[in-house]
């Protein structure tokens, strides 16, 4: 290497040893709320897939396992309220797919023609008049919900689309922090809901512990990429409650959750979880063990151009 080359070699090893020297830039705290205008519009297409297992006392008992697909398609538009906004949620479009032995049921909401199965055709019905039918969410400064309207047309389970999700353009419940964040910090979350199960409801309690796992893409379309690990218990009712459904209750499961950081918005979710239930005393359902359920559910939710 003649004089001037080694020269240049000698300096940018110098440089390359001072940049390594530097201090890491600190990573800064991001804010991940709900940002959302009047006139900010979205469609939104939930994927629902279910195994509901009955467990017999005797082993050699037939297997009763109900397979249950559901995509449900909705409009979300968001309109402006006395110091909150109005995000209405309008069913477009409901599709299912349920199989049960050797009984098979496909129905779609955009087919006129009704199953002739009358067993089944009251749910299809159901399923129809939901369509066009709105659910207003009011939504805080921050994005919390603070109240749901549901119409009577709509079954109130079928307000999130599964008993643990919440606002539709946040994610499941407690998935934002109220703090800033940055990769590798965790937030948890309590929130009751009631669970239909054969004699009423059992009352619940979903866990959550979150954690921003990484912050992916530059720009304007950065998004924070969260996982949550989530846990399903028993809790007990008020005083002067009524007695909750003799049933126990536990289930656990896991999400991935993206949300984009410019636009403010949970673009999409998707996750697994699985719950055990059991009658309590087991004489409350003879013959019965336990019911193994198990949900998968992916959300996805595309912002439309103003005017859609």
């Amino acid at each position: 290497m003649n004089a001037p080359c080694a020269r240049r070699a000698t300096a940018c090893a110098a440089l390359l040893a001072a940049c390594a020297a530097l201090p890491a830039r600190a990573e800064e705290p991001l804010t991940l709320r709900i940002r959302v205008q009047p006139g900010d519009a979205y469609r939104q297409t939930l994927v629902l897939r279910q195994a509901q297992s009955p467990i017999a006392v005797n082993p050699n008992a037939p297997d009763r396992t109900v397979h249950a697909s559901y995509t449900i398609t909705t409009l979300d538009r968001v309109l402006a309220g006395a110091g909150s906004s109005a995000l209405h949620v309008s069913y477009e479009r409901i599709q299912l797919d349920t199989k049960s032995g050797s009984r098979a049921l496909q129905y779609d909401t955009a087919s006129p023609a009704l199953p002739a199965d009358t067993e089944i055709r009251p749910l299809c019905e159901a399923l129809q008049r939901a369509i066009g039918k709105t659910i207003v969410w009011t939504l805080d400064a921050q994005g919390r919900v603070t109240q749901v309207e549901t119409p009577p047309e709509i079954p109130s389970e079928m307000a999130s689309g599964s008993a643990i999700l919440s606002n539709p353009l946040g994610g499941i419940p407690g998935l934002l922090p109220d703090r800033p964040v940055k990769t590798g910090d965790k937030w948890t979350h309590a929130s009751p809901f009631d669970l239909p199960v054969p004699k009423g409801k059992a009352l619940l309690t979903l866990k959550v512990e979150n954690e921003l796992k990484a912050v992916e893409g530059a720009g304007d379309d950065r998004t924070a990429v969260i996982v949550s690990q989530a846990v399903i218990e028993s809790r007990t009712p008020a005083a002067g409650s009524p007695p909750p459904a003799p049933w126990g209750v536990g289930g656990s499961g896991q999400f991935t959750s993206r949300f984009h950081l410019a636009r403010g918005i949970v673009t999409r979710t998707e996750g697994v979880i699985a719950m055990i239930i059991r009658p309590e005393p087991e004489s409350s359902a003879p013959g019965l063990r336990k019911i193994m359920t198990r949900q998968e559910i992916a959300i996805t939710l595309e912002p439309l151009p103003a005017g859609k």
